[in-house]
């Protein structure tokens, strides 16, 4: 049997000490390319954060009756610039939520056109068939309704 034991942090308590810098998988003793490969298979995630539809301002940053003029100022300062914030993130969402729409749009009248819609399917609208009889515009094989004679007053 073999006498080795892993090495155990002694620093567990000790908040200055700073923890490996490696990877958890290279940490636990894997190398440094199984460790790339893992990192690689779970490719970060960013969440969508939704912003609100009115700026809220932080309990910590209300003012206070106590507060000296100059806290007061700080304050201000630090509302005004997360308002901004807050404003651009809005302006940011709705200028992403309308070119998704634009977007949407375009494919769907793409999809509609390769189909072969009203708007003919890539072809000119003023392309006739070879009949005698063609009309242009009349994209198709359907032909003219015909009316029905009449059965009183003729």
């Amino acid at each position: 049997p073999s006498t080795k034991r892993p090495l155990e942090d002694t620093s567990a308590g000790d908040p200055n000490h700073s923890m490996s810098s490696a990877p958890p998988a290279v940490a636990a003793g894997a190398t440094a390319a199984e460790a790339e490969t893992t990192q690689q298979q779970q490719p970060a995630k960013k969440k969508k954060k939704s912003v609100p539809k009115e700026f809220v301002v932080p309990a910590h940053l209300q003012a206070k009756d106590t507060d000296s003029k100059a806290e007061e100022n700080r304050k201000k300062r630090a509302i005004k610039a997360l308002k901004n914030q807050w404003r651009a993130q809005r302006k940011d969402q709705e200028a992403t939520k309308k070119q998704k729409s634009w977007q949407d749009f375009q494919t769907k009248s793409q999809r509609k056109k390769s189909k072969g819609g009203s708007g003919g399917g890539g072809g000119s609208m003023f392309a006739t068939s070879t009949d005698t009889g063609a009309k242009v515009g009349v994209v198709g094989g359907r032909q003219m309704t015909d009316f029905a004679s009449r059965k009183r007053h003729k």
